[in-house]
């Protein structure tokens, strides 16, 4: 082999490199909606959670009702966090033109008196009890991760006999939410792990949940400013947890959170809380 034919190889593998097709990147399809459907279910609801995670601002949930004549519509549809900020923006009208999408909200001083599942559970339950303000109810979910936290547990005896307050809470605030409805909704939940990169339904609550729960914590940015919220929505990046020691929490953060703060800047939270401290728009 002479030294041009040498040199000629590497240049013809880089071109053969440069015209390889991309793999097309992934998106949640309604396979296992089929299945629901297949099984008889007449109207199936996706169920995505944003927030858990945050130090501060509310707990939000994201539902999505599909019915069996539904077809994807919506291009590259998957979990919000794949997606940059403008393409979440742009979808959030395509996809509430596709299928009937709400999302509820749990303030962090709830989250403080019911605790992460409770509060989960109530924001899934304000959106759906939205949904069914507008006629739309599902027979069947499926559920992003492992753990089912939307199905309340069966009652045993020892809670009868022991009541919970944060049980109670929940209870008077879910009346609340269903007030001229109906019944709270409850249906068999599907676990799906990864369900938000998986499910079309799923994915939908994820970009809505996510780009109203950010837009909430922008607004509440300019109420309580210095902690960065417009930019950290909420979670607990080194510039905030920073402006928590320096300025004390608000009373928007979850003040039964460990925050690098004192004793005496969690009471003055607390207390600002009190005196009239606004939950963000349910």
């Amino acid at each position: 082999m002479t030294v041009s034919a040498k040199a000629e190889e590497p240049a013809k593998a880089e071109k053969s490199k440069a015209v390889r097709p991309r793999a097309p990147k992934p998106a949640a399809d309604l396979e296992h909606e089929k299945r629901l459907f297949e099984a008889g279910a007449r109207a199936v609801a996706g169920i995505d959670e944003v927030g858990r995670g945050s130090m501060a601002g509310p707990v939000s949930v994201g539902v999505a009702i599909l019915t069996p004549d539904a077809t994807l519509e919506v291009g590259g549809l998957i979990d919000s966090k794949a997606l940059s900020p403008a393409r979440r923006e742009s979808m959030v009208p395509e996809i509430r033109r596709w299928c009937a999408v709400e999302v509820g909200h749990v303030d962090p001083q709830d989250v403080d008196a019911l605790g992460m599942t409770l509060s989960l559970r109530l924001a899934a339950q304000r959106a759906l009890a939205a949904l069914a303000r507008r006629g739309y109810r599902a027979d069947a979910a499926l559920l992003d991760g492992k753990h089912d936290w939307f199905t309340p547990p069966q009652e045993d005896l020892f809670s009868a006999l022991a009541p919970d307050p944060a049980q109670a809470r929940y209870d008077a605030l879910l009346t609340e939410a269903w007030e001229g409805v109906g019944e709270p909704a409850a249906m068999p939940v599907t676990m799906v792990i990864k369900g938000d990169y998986k499910c079309a339904s799923i994915a939908a609550a994820s970009v809505v949940a996510k780009v109203e729960r950010d837009e909430l914590m922008v607004a509440l940015d300019g109420v309580h400013p210095g902690y960065g919220w417009a930019k950290n929505k909420g979670y607990g990046s080194a510039a905030h947890r920073e402006a928590i020691s320096a300025q004390g929490p608000s009373p928007m953060h979850r003040l039964s959170w460990s925050l690098p703060a004192t004793a005496e800047q969690i009471a003055a939270a607390q207390r600002a809380r009190v005196f009239g401290e606004k939950s963000p728009e349910r």
